[in-house]
């Protein structure tokens, strides 16, 4: 059943929780509460409902419980420039809890994107980047959606995005090249992946001209086939003989329906790992997707074992820089020696990948995808997964629909420029958080980014696979404040992956760190940090983020020079009248700065514009990210060199650069 009109009105009735809405309510075009996340997951049902409200509308929200659709922010759009600018955050679904979840979340801060790492049903390890099928997994479903008549994740994950669109938030996906090893897709659709044939006493992988290493998807289909004949169909009833000789010229439906039907997923897997048992007692094997170039050749190695569970090695001759558990699809054909053929397209596997993500995006209304491995580069210029994918589903009628690659290029990598613009990525997540803010050159680094018209590198934070303890030495109270900072402020694209907000300086392994949801180890519960200091610091700054984002979107920032290295200035300006409007000052140093020089605006590119309208111009601090006695305010005049004073270690500022006109008032006050 949907919510009706007297069970909404009950909701607010019965909420077992009070809360102060009004005293936590940030307004913007992305409004919020400034409550810590974990405060937004424990509300009860009642309370989320009534947050919900007080942000979209009560009218809104049961319209959407009663099955309203609720298009993109951008639906309207022509192209995917949006992302160039747009402030993303990354969310693990096991982590955060529900889908439902994913809301609450939503409800406390004002960046309009959010990634959503996959969702599909898990094979090896639970991996949420090894999916076993196309299938949502139930795992995320919620409780109480599930009581109100939205009892499958289908159900779920649609109203999920339809809320989110409401709160005027952006949605992406995860799109994945890759399955699992022995994914339910590598037995329905073998051609599209790259198989191995080992011999009889499995040491040796077979050569041409014994097999031909493109035919081996032949031999899969005949061991798939002789299963059916011992085993039935998924229901345990014998397949008719003539669905046998046929069956790779059924449609992918029925191949499916005969092969796993539509049991549970323990049942589903019980019958796959009985499939995949078979297809390796043939001496069958799917080939891992390599860290490195695609291009280079993957040979089976050896058979290990371990408690009686036997695998199947492979190496590069490279470094074995592969992952043992994910298989590629093969969107080329292979040549004799095994070698990818770039000359030849697997178009089978190119539109097999474009239709299901396509399908994917039209079902929930997707808004763009993070390109999961964007840094697997191929030779071919005209057929790139990332860009057909985003190409084909722009040609689907959602021309907004955007590409933010995984991709980790930075200061001074020019290399692969030419392969992430063929990717079409209109933004990339950059190496941001793995440089160290203590370093000298760090806001070089930052100055360095997004040089290039064709796409924007994100100045990123943190994402669920660096949220781990090697990389805890990025990730203090200082470093986490300059990067968030930069990310929010800078008029680039930026990602935080979820959990900073309170992230503890040395977070406990199993329990406080992202990366560890993202394979199914068995960890009871993702536990957010108690970092109430952060908190503090990244609330202050969200909350004038809020006040001004739309305003500095809309214009161009300029970088300043400074007589100190360790300090960074920069300031917005309008396109059409190029009038400054805000001026940034952050000091990534951990000393106190008594003065710093910064680049007078009367000596910039705009400094002719600006000489037109007066002769000075007024600096109102309106934020600081430390406590202090008074807001600075000084006159920056034409000819005279101007200072900042009294910069506090890891201090950022925000001025409002004042109407000359409103000088004197401003001195008055």
């Amino acid at each position: 059943m949907a919510i009706n009109s007297l069970n909404i009105k009950q909701y607010y009735k019965n909420s077992a929780q009070s809360f102060d809405f009004e005293n936590k309510l940030r307004t913007g075009s992305n409004p919020y509460y400034e409550v810590t996340p974990e405060t937004a997951l424990n509300w009860d049902f009642n309370t989320s409902i009534e947050a919900l409200s007080n942000l979209i509308g009560k009218n809104e929200v049961q319209s959407i419980f009663n099955g309203k659709n609720i298009q993109s922010p951008h639906k309207n759009e022509k192209t995917s420039e949006w992302l160039k600018q747009s402030k993303v955050v990354g969310i693990n679904p096991r982590a955060i809890g529900s889908y439902f979840d994913i809301v609450k979340y939503a409800m406390t801060f004002p960046e309009d994107s959010l990634h959503l790492l996959p969702l599909f049903e898990q094979g090896c390890q639970g991996s949420l980047y090894a999916p076993v099928n196309f299938k949502l997994t139930d795992e995320f479903m919620d409780k109480d959606l599930t009581k109100l008549g939205f009892d499958t994740p289908e159900k779920q994950l649609k109203l999920t995005i339809n809320l989110l669109h409401a709160l005027n938030k952006n949605v992406g996906m995860d799109f994945l090249q890759h399955t699992d090893r022995f994914s339910e897709e590598v037995f329905i659709n073998p051609d599209n992946f790259i198989w191995a044939k080992v011999d009889d006493s499995k040491q040796r992988e077979l050569q041409y001209p014994e097999i031909h290493p493109d035919k081996i998807g032949d031999d899969v289909k005949k061991a798939v086939v002789d299963f059916l004949k011992e085993n039935g169909d998924a229901k345990g009833q014998p397949v008719k003989s003539l669905y046998l000789q046929n069956f790779y010229n059924l449609s992918e439906d029925r191949r499916r329906e005969i092969l796993f039907g539509c049991n549970n997923s323990e049942q589903k897997t019980q019958r796959r790992v009985a499939l995949m048992n078979h297809v390796r007692n043939a001496n069958l094997e799917t080939k891992p997707i390599s860290l490195d170039d695609p291009r280079r050749k993957i040979v089976f190695k050896e058979m290990k074992s371990n408690n009686g569970v036997t695998w199947a090695n492979f190496t590069d001759n490279m470094g074995d820089r592969m992952f043992g558990n994910l298989t590629g699809y093969k969107l080329y054909h292979l040549d004799e020696n095994g070698q990818v053929d770039i000359s030849k397209p697997n178009k089978e596997a190119w539109d097999f990948v474009c239709k299901q993500n396509a399908q994917f995006q039209k079902d929930y209304n997707f808004d763009f995808l993070r390109a999961d491995m964007g840094y697997l580069t191929f030779d071919d210029k005209t057929r790139d997964i990332h860009s057909k994918v985003k190409e084909y589903i722009q040609n689907q009628g959602a021309p907004h629909f955007a590409s933010l690659g995984e991709c980790f290029c930075g200061f001074g990598d020019n290399q692969n420029t030419e392969a992430i613009k063929r990717k079409n990525y209109d933004s990339v997540l950059g190496n941001l958080h793995y440089e160290n803010v203590y370093d000298y050159n760090f806001n070089d680094i930052v100055k360095a980014y997004n040089f290039s018209p064709d796409y924007k590198v994100s100045l990123t934070s943190i994402t669920a696979d660096s949220d781990q303890a090697r990389y805890n030495q990025h990730y203090d109270n200082f470093q986490s404040k300059i990067r968030t900072f930069f990310g929010l402020f800078l008029n680039q694209p930026s990602y935080m992956g979820m959990g900073l907000e309170t992230r503890e300086d040395n977070p406990t392994e199993g329990k406080n760190l992202t990366k560890d949801f993202i394979n199914n180890w068995g960890i009871p519960k993702y536990e957010w940090g108690k970092n109430q200091t952060f908190f503090k610091t990244i609330s202050g700054m969200r909350n004038i983020f809020a006040k001004i984002k739309d305003d500095i979107q809309k214009q161009l920032h300029y970088w300043l020079w400074t007589s100190d290295k360790k300090v960074a200035s920069w300031f917005y300006y309008t396109k059409e009248s190029l009038k400054p409007s805000y001026l940034f000052v952050t000091n990534t140093d951990t000393n106190h700065k008594d003065e710093v020089e910064i680049q007078n605006l009367f000596d910039t590119n705009m400094s002719e514009n600006i000489n037109k309208n007066c002769d000075a111009l007024a600096l109102k601090e309106v934020y600081s990210s430390e406590e202090k006695d008074n807001a600075e305010a000084s006159i920056m005049v034409k000819g005279k060199s101007h200072k900042i004073r009294n910069l506090k270690p890891g201090e950022c500022r925000i001025y409002k650069i004042v109407n000359p006109k409103s000088i004197e008032e401003f001195k008055n006050k």
